[in-house]
């Protein structure tokens, strides 16, 4: 089927969409008592002060440092100045209160330390959204899985050393150039919030699948301070699929195999639930509840397949859901100096937690679960 589509997707688990941008310095400030991070526009802080505290503030910027900028802001952000509220965790606002009581520190550490990655966003209203093309990779993923298992391919980037085996991998399932590959013609348009959409700020920590008391080496490094789309949220956008149609002064169009909606959705479900489950079973493994199926059940039993799809998408999303079934060839970085191993299955997880380096094992969760609802 072509066509357009008008589609609903539904955040199953805490979302992050990489877009290079963190929450600067003289925008924010955080409400320990709240645990909010109230968010304003620096010009209109810049505006709202007096004029000799603007001055003092300029010198503080220009002489002093992140810290004394830190300190500066939350002494003096006027009550009344318009701001957006973001929820943060309880150990946040406390890891916030440690930064600020610390005798010095140069603006390496503030970064390295307090970076809060935002996700992404809309210009003009500051509300998320998701990017097209993000969703056309998950697309992707599951539709050349889907081909390699009709092809029998396997092993492909064990067999086939050079450099760019996952591109080649991909020309040899869908043979040809741009003009003939068939996901010219799919083409998701950016996703827009609806007004249940909410984020907050997490921690990004990094597990061992196998041992749950082990710390991986990425865990050891700076905190990851991610904002993240909450569970529940909803995004509303459209698909559509075109036809394909021949060049001009050609007699056959360049896509031989054109992409249709009813086996792109089937590549779905088979990719994607197997991922869920696979998942669910190794984090039980590990003492960790995880709620993606348990909440894709609850609410789309009886649709899964027919008009509800799941997929997945966004930052730590997992080696496994990027790349295509029965021929991974996963980097496993060994420490400095060391050579790294190649592996067909990741051996770490991200998970998203309210602390740094969580104890309780239940108040961790994957990232990245979505469905995908056609309306």
């Amino acid at each position: 089927m072509s066509g357009t589509l008008a589609v609903r997707l539904h955040v199953i688990s805490p979302l992050h969409i990489g877009c290079g941008e963190v929450y600067e310095p003289t925008g924010f400030v955080i409400d320990v008592p709240r645990k909010v991070m109230r968010v304003f526009a620096a010009g209109d802080f810049l505006r709202a002060l007096k004029p000799d505290l603007r001055e003092r503030f300029g010198e503080l910027c220009l002489n002093q440092g992140l810290l004394s900028v830190y300190r500066f802001i939350k002494d003096n952000l006027p009550a009344a100045l318009p701001c957006r509220e973001v929820p943060v965790s309880a150990a946040l606002a406390a890891h916030y209160e440690r930064v600020l009581k610390l005798p010095t520190f140069d603006t390496r550490q503030v970064i390295h330390n307090f970076e809060m990655r935002r996700t992404s966003f809309l210009p003009l209203s500051e509300q998320p959204y998701i990017p097209g093309s993000g969703l056309k990779g998950s697309l992707r993923t599951a539709w050349l899985s889907r081909r390699a298992g009709e092809e029998k391919v396997t092993n492909w980037s064990r067999d086939h050393r050079e450099r760019n085996a996952a591109l080649q991998l991909e020309r040899h399932l869908m043979p040809g150039s741009f003009q003939s590959d068939p996901f010219r013609l799919v083409k998701p348009g950016d996703l827009l919030p609806t007004d249940s959409v909410r984020t907050r700020l997490a921690y990004a920590v990094n597990r061992s699948r196998t041992d749950a008391q082990r710390e991986s080496r990425a865990q050891a490094g700076p905190h990851q301070i991610l904002e993240v789309i909450e569970p529940g949220s909803v995004f509303t956008g459209q698909i559509t699929i075109l036809d394909p149609v021949p060049e001009k002064g050609a007699r056959e169009p360049l896509v031989r195999k054109p992409v249709s909606w009813e086996a792109l959705s089937d590549s779905l479900v088979k990719f994607f639930v197997t991922k869920a489950e696979s998942e669910r079973q190794m984090l039980k493994g590990l003492g960790i509840d995880d709620p993606v199926i348990r909440r894709v059940n609850a609410q789309f039993q009886g649709r899964l397949g027919k008009t509800a799809f799941p997929l997945r998408l966004g930052f730590h999303c997992g080696a496994d859901c990027v790349t295509i079934d029965g021929n991974r060839r996963i980097k496993i970085m060994k420490g400095r100096g060391r050579p790294p191993d190649f592996a067909d299955a990741p051996t770490t997880i991200w998970l998203a937690a309210n602390q740094p380096r969580p104890q309780e094992a239940s108040i961790q969760e994957p990232f990245g679960w979505a469905v995908l609802e056609v309306v």
